[in-house]
């Protein structure tokens, strides 16, 4: 959840931010939402100390008579302040409501985009080679190879799943090894991590509200499956307060991932793309809020 007093010091940096983002967001109505929020709890908060006051001097009160009426006040008042707590209740969890679905600004030298074709490549590493033969996307080598078996996935587990075997399946392993290698070297430390969660793991990590319909949930024990390993690795500190000094946190979970890809129908329908199971390797840094420090970091992640 985004910073409220920062949302409220400079409203437009969220509402272009999220813009850039392609996220419909009511600005306006969260401060107007917030603005009644405070002047109701400052007006609880003020009636609260007077109905304390009044239950002291009702003690001293010694007419039977007028501590009745002191009685009949206090009851009044009482109702007029336990009405207006649930309507603070209820402004609270609508502000909150309304504050998840508000994503953080992105840097200014973060490209704005429709989708991936807007992509800016950042660098590239090594020399593409030239082959002097057609070359064959991946259904056809694996077909050619036995690697995987798709039809069987749809069989077992319907659309968008598969088999991998014989060196695909040892592929996909030395490649989750190799990017656990790559990352421990960098000083990250290594997770392997539950795959069901709570719904306020799923809340707190940022996941929920936007990507309910991705999730896959367990109704009957109230757990949603993870569609990324950054939800648990967040989640491990979940309703701690951490020191300074012992940031950054580096961590790096190795999982298997889950989505429903609910709003991908007839994209990506060849091959391993766009899959509902599949294995990942996730980074995720816990630094300071500080912006210069997260920009070097988040460089440092890409």
């Amino acid at each position: 959840m985004v910073d409220l007093k920062q949302l409220r010091d400079n409203p437009e940096l969220f509402r272009k931010g999220a813009e850039k983002k392609g996220f419909s967001v009511d600005i306006d109505r969260i401060l107007e939402i917030d603005e009644k929020r405070r002047k109701l709890q400052a007006s609880l908060d003020g009636r609260k100390r007077e109905l304390q006051e009044r239950s002291k001097r009702m003690k001293e009160v010694s007419s039977t008579v007028e501590k009745h009426k002191l009685q009949l006040e206090l009851k009044v008042f009482s109702r007029g302040i336990k009405e207006d707590d649930a309507k603070l209740r209820e402004l609270v969890n609508e502000l909150n409501k309304l504050l998840l679905c508000v994503p953080n600004p992105p840097l200014d030298d973060v490209p704005v985009g429709k989708d991936e074709s807007d992509n800016v490549e950042i660098k590239k590493v090594g020399l593409k080679p030239d082959f002097n033969f057609e070359i064959k996307d991946h259904v056809e080598l694996g077909n050619r190879h036995d690697l995987f078996d798709i039809e069987r996935g749809v069989k077992v587990a319907g659309s968008r799943s598969y088999y991998l075997k014989r060196e695909g399946m040892l592929l996909e392993n030395a490649l989750m090894r190799y990017a656990l290698d790559v990352l421990v070297d960098r000083g990250f430390l290594p997770f392997s991590t539950p795959v069901m969660v709570k719904e306020e793991a799923m809340v707190g990590s940022g996941y929920f509200p936007v990507g309910r319909e991705e999730a896959y949930a367990i109704e009957r024990d109230e757990l949603y499956l993870i569609g990324t390993s950054e939800v648990t690795l967040l989640s491990y500190h979940m309703g701690e307060i951490l020191k300074e000094d012992q940031l950054p946190l580096k961590y790096a979970g190795y999982t298997t991932c889950f989505r429903r890809e609910a709003g991908s129908y007839g994209k990506d329908i060849r091959g391993l793309y766009r899959v509902h199971q599949f294995q990942k390797v996730e980074q995720v840094i816990i630094c300071r809020n500080d912006e210069n420090e997260m920009k070097r970091h988040h460089e440092e992640l890409l």
